[in-house]
């Protein structure tokens, strides 16, 4: 059973959520730059530190799969920050699963196409943090909330899953007490 669950919304600006008992940790990272060969040592050397951090909590990873994009050079980054994640994750034996753009959107608004303002304003009032989100903060967000519900059904453990919490910064909590089980299609 896994116990951490890591959502990530991969990029030059990453969004980044760990979901660890009832305490969600959100954030952006930045890789952008000019020298391309640094901002993915960047972000190697940035995911190993999660890594590092809950490695013995048994984490599995889930993460935005983006199948096209329109620039050429959007998709070979994001090919580039997704083969290193694949390769951070099997080089540690963490489970790395990825969940499409429509599933994520659908999910968090009901609508498989939803914008980022939607998405924003979803997580937020999901989430309730203190902050004010990013749109990678608030698609990581329920990206991980999405994959510990996907895994949870798998395991058929969710009653013994409490309610979430999410908290930056100044620790603004809330109760996740009206979560809604995610319906698996056959």
């Amino acid at each position: 059973m896994y116990n951490v669950f890591i959502g990530m919304d991969l990029g030059a600006k990453a969004g980044i959520s760990v979901i660890h008992g009832d305490i969600m940790l959100s954030h952006e990272a930045k890789f952008g730059g000019k020298e391309e060969p640094l901002k993915y040592k960047k972000f190697w050397d940035h995911i190993c530190e999660i890594f590092d951090t809950y490695e013995t909590y048994k984490p599995i990873v889930y993460y935005e799969y983006v199948a096209r994009h329109l620039g050429t050079k959007a998709a070979h980054a994001y090919g580039a920050y997704r083969m290193i994640l694949l390769m951070a994750c099997h080089d540690r034996g963490i489970p790395c699963k990825d969940l499409s753009v429509q599933a994520i959107k659908k999910a968090a608004t009901g609508k498989g196409a939803a914008k980022k303002d939607i998405m924003i304003e979803s997580a937020t009032n999901r989430f309730k943090p203190d902050w004010e989100l990013t749109d990678n903060e608030a698609d990581s967000m329920w990206i991980a909330y999405l994959g510990r519900e996907i895994t949870l059904e798998s395991f058929e453990a969710d009653e013994s899953c409490g309610p979430l919490r999410a908290f930056k910064r100044n620790g603004s909590v809330f109760d996740d007490s009206d979560r809604k089980r995610i319906q698996k299609k056959d």
